[in-house]
């Protein structure tokens, strides 16, 4: 929208007139150039610009809108040419790439910054007259990189979207951003070796159809996320034979240390079954052991537990059917049930019921996100926030694209405290800074955890800590005493600045704020 490119200019520039704007447009901007009249119609957005004084003819963003968190902000330091300084680790793994033939992929945590290591590789192949391709899984993600790379090269480069699915050539755009459905099916004009791809969240790209986007013909390759590994292995299959292997990896525990990313509480909430639901959890639990041993006598040899869902996974698709005849119908049931099983956990009145008590601690947040695992529960979640009077709201694939932005814009502003959201949240989606995340229902994938803790990790600029709030259900595959995060939960642990246990005495005795 022509909103989002304005308000894109004067995060930059910080202040600008009609006549400014209209230039700096005609020089980002491949489509038409709007009007005055247009231009003045944009400016009227009370919510987004002001005049920058009394009677000024010059304009800038108002204090609460949301397109600020876009800059580079205004205390980044800068290098002799003015871009962006980058960290200790960015600079390391920026030279691992260049060792690596300027290939490669890269992981690390959300909130340190691994977008700010793919900026200065794209400097370096424009700077040597190279053209460099974005390529991100959602639209919030690719608005996201538009305002990042138009204000860290202020108009040296020209920077374009490429949308709508539409098949174009890019021949006047230096640097080209595009979601990932867009990019598989455009014809881009690559010169052989010369030019750059970068895919953010890369691991999403590792799919039958997104790999249309590898093309061969880019010279330089990087992929950056959090976490690159794929339960169905296909990282191994598609990424590592186009990318290379992974060249750096910077852990949450890594960067905790360095103060890249802000400290974190981490909170435990246990929550007990109704003997109902105990009973409907022990007779969902005893079908997936059946289950399991059936699958386990017909692949015909022990699995070890981490090799198991990649290759239950492998299993639902026919890959061991002509082997073990009934396998591919076994592993089917079996990824039913335990997704029943995990529906179950999702919809605990029990969960609900300590949310709401949660209401005290999420007043005083700076923003909260509630992640839940479904869109029932999402929206249930919400329901039961704004019966304590939180103000919150909910997201999910069914909340058309307008309204989810006005959500998220609306949680910018303060005016929602709490989004609560199924797996939208997780990535792809750029968020204000929050300074508290409630897992409603952990997954028992670390993948997920670790996304969500990223959430909240970015640097607060009165250096505050984050927390963490994990509910799970007594006794359960979510309880850690069972067994729940494996391995993560001791890291997390040791990464956190503090780790408590609340219970819902805890929060019903103490005013209903946790102890922390």
């Amino acid at each position: 929208m022509l909103s989002d490119v304005v308000a894109l200019i004067l995060a930059s520039e910080g202040c600008c007139t009609i006549d400014e704007l209209g230039e700096a447009l005609s020089r980002s901007l491949v489509s038409a150039q709007p009007t005055h009249d247009a231009l003045l119609a944009v400016l009227g957005d009370e919510d987004l610009f002001e005049p920058c004084a009394v009677g000024s003819e010059a304009w800038s963003l108002t204090g609460h809108c949301p397109h600020r968190s876009h800059a580079i902000p205004a205390d980044a330091s800068l290098d002799l040419e003015g871009f962006p300084s980058m960290f200790g680790w960015q600079r390391e793994a920026l030279e691992a790439w260049h060792a690596a033939g300027s290939r490669g992929l890269i992981e690390a945590v959300t909130g340190a910054g691994k977008s700010l290591v793919a900026l200065h590789a794209i400097r370096e192949i424009v700077a040597q007259g190279g053209r460099a391709l974005v390529v991100v899984p959602t639209i919030e993600l690719e608005g996201q990189w538009l305002f990042q790379l138009q204000a860290a090269f202020a108009g040296q480069h020209v920077v374009a979207a490429l949308r709508d699915r539409t098949r174009r050539i890019y021949s006047e755009p230096e640097i080209v951003v595009s979601v990932m459905n867009s990019a598989r099916d455009a014809n881009f004009a690559v010169r052989h070796g010369a030019d750059l791809l970068v895919v953010d969240e890369v691991h999403r790209c590792a799919t039958p159809a997104n790999i249309r986007i590898l093309d061969e013909r880019f010279g330089y390759r990087l992929g950056i996320s959090a976490t690159i590994a794929r339960p169905d292995s296909g990282h191994l299959r598609y990424l590592v034979p186009y990318f290379g292997p992974v060249i750096y990896r910077y852990s949450h525990d890594m960067a905790v240390r360095d103060e890249v990313v802000a400290p974190f509480r981490l909170s435990l909430v246990p929550v007990t079954m109704s003997d109902d639901e105990r009973t409907i959890y022990d007779d969902i639990s005893g079908v997936i052991g059946g289950l399991i041993r059936a699958f386990m006598a017909q692949f015909g040899r022990p699995i070890p537990r981490d090799d198991f869902l990649p290759i239950l996974i492998k299993a639902t698709g026919g890959a061991y059917s002509t082997r073990s005849p009934g396998i591919e119908d076994t592993a089917l049931k079996l990824q039913q049930t335990l997704f029943q099983r995990r529906s179950f956990l999702d919809g605990l009145s029990s969960k609900f019921a300590v949310l709401g008590q949660l209401a005290t601690l999420i007043h005083e947040a700076r923003r909260c996100l509630v992640f839940s695992q479904s869109i029932a529960s999402a929206e249930m979640a919400a329901s039961t926030l704004l019966q304590h009077r939180v103000r919150a709201a909910f997201l999910h694939s069914g909340v058309g694209n307008v309204l989810r932005r006005e959500q998220l814009e609306r949680f910018g502003r303060g005016e929602v405290e709490a989004l609560v959201a199924p797996r939208l949240l997780d990535e792809g989606i750029d968020i204000p800074e929050v300074g508290l995340a409630i897992i409603a229902t952990a997954s028992g994938s670390e993948r997920q955890l670790i996304q969500r803790l990223g959430r909240i990790l970015r640097r607060k600029p009165d250096g505050g800590v984050a927390q963490l709030v994990v509910l799970f259900a007594r006794g359960t595959v979510e309880d850690p005493a069972c067994g729940a995060l494996g391995q993560l939960l001791p890291r997390l642990m040791a990464a956190a600045k503090s780790v408590d246990v609340i219970t819902p005495w805890t929060l019903t005795k103490h005013d209903r704020k946790p102890r922390l």
